[in-house]
């Protein structure tokens, strides 16, 4: 699975941080409706200190960027988003920049500044949604550098604060806040990383497991099947036994090759049969039982678990015949209630179970680790030397 290894700056792809840029985007739009409300009776008052035609075309420029964040925040593309924030904060620096070229030279009285001096900072704010930290710094600087001193000369200065105090008050306060939204839109886009980077670990971890238990299946199935077919049909040559064992070889392979499903859930009645059928086709000589717990509702047994169980008692009636000796017999009891309890006993020439060497498939593959994997299963082997050997395996639902 290809997983991108960087993601660019400023274009979250995912849906938490990609929320909040579109949030603050129209936050920051709807700030500039009240700031226009509020200057409006400014922004006339002072058409007077540039030619006719400044006035309306920035001012429409200047809030029109900014009050358009709001539906291309809501609505448009991330993309959209983008270039509405730059052109915003080109629109920002550029009213100042032109206003000083076309400015008449009147004065304003002392504690009035021009209308779009006030808030110099509010487009590195916006900028704060996709620009680098960086350049996020260097636009501040920029931008409140150019506004406070367009403001600051037109005032008369007989009692003006200084520049350098009146620049750093206003850099501290837009720098505070677009800080703030960098800070907030870049953790988004840290839990949004960590996010993606746990789905795709969750989905190799199970495309993994899904490898394995495909592999562990396969490798029973050749241990229990195919493998089972070739040592019976070397010992005893061409008989009934071995072709109805090939037949039974043949259609278990086919089955695994079709893509038909199994059936999701069986019945304890159902269950017993496919045992009593394993039974029959692996030792017909052993003795089956079946009981059922009284009061017990009616259980249904996935059929993944009715196909471990079956292998697992075929595998274990083999090792009867293979090494238990001639006159070894066995007994298959099977129990159903709320649990699935399945014991085969044979009274034959036993071993150590402790000394199962980790190569040997059937004990370890087919019975205890096709049980270790099973949700709800457990196996367990008990034996000694000349004392027969007992094969347990259980299910319970959960």
């Amino acid at each position: 699975m290809a997983v991108p290894a960087r993601q660019t700056v400023g274009a979250p792809t995912d849906e938490g941080a990609e929320r909040l840029s579109r949030s603050f985007a129209q936050f920051i739009g709807w700030g500039a409706v009240f700031y226009g409300c509020v200057v409006a009776p400014l922004v006339i008052s002072q058409r007077t200190l540039t030619p006719w035609w400044w006035t309306p075309l920035f001012a429409v420029l200047l809030f029109g960027t900014a009050i358009a964040l709001i539906p291309v925040g809501r609505w448009g593309t991330f993309t959209a988003l983008r270039r509405t924030i730059n052109a915003y904060a080109f629109v920002n620096v550029l009213v100042p920049v032109t206003w000083l070229v076309t400015w008449t030279g009147e004065k304003l009285p002392t504690e009035t500044g021009t209308w779009h001096s006030y808030l110099p900072g509010l487009a590195a704010v916006a900028g704060a949604i996709i620009w680098r930290f960086t350049f996020l710094l260097v636009y501040l600087v920029t931008a409140n550098s150019i506004g406070v001193y367009a403001g600051h000369v037109v005032r008369w200065q007989d009692t003006l604060e200084p520049l350098l105090t009146a620049l750093v008050g206003t850099l501290l306060f837009s720098t505070l806040f677009a800080c703030a939204v960098f800070g907030l839109v870049r953790t988004g886009r840290i839990l949004d990383a960590t996010a993606l980077a746990a789905r795709t670990q969750a989905i190799q971890t199970s495309a993994t497991e899904a490898c394995t238990a495909e592999r562990r299946r396969v490798n029973a199935l050749v241990h229990d099947a195919v493998m089972a077919t070739l040592i019976a049909a070397a010992r005893s040559g061409n008989s009934s036994a071995v072709a109805r064992h090939a037949s039974a070889t043949i259609d278990e392979l086919e089955l695994a090759r079709s893509s038909a499903p199994e059936p999701e859930h069986v019945s304890a009645d159902e269950l017993a049969s496919s045992i009593r059928a394993t039974v029959s086709d692996i030792h017909d000589d052993a003795h089956f039982s079946v009981s059922a717990e009284p009061r017990q509702p009616a259980q249904r047994i996935p059929g993944y678990v009715k196909d471990a169980l079956c292998a697992g008692v075929a595998e274990a009636l083999r090792n009867v015949r293979r090494h238990a000796g001639a006159d070894a017999q066995a007994e298959v009891r099977v129990a159903v209630g709320h649990d699935v309890r399945i014991d085969v006993t044979d009274n034959g020439s036993g071993f150590d179970p402790s000394r199962i060497p980790d190569s040997k498939l059937g004990l370890r593959g087919s019975i205890l680790g096709r049980f270790d994997h099973l949700p709800g299963g457990f196996a367990a082997i008990a034996s000694k030397p000349g004392c027969g050997a007992t094969v347990s395996m259980r299910w319970a639902p959960q």
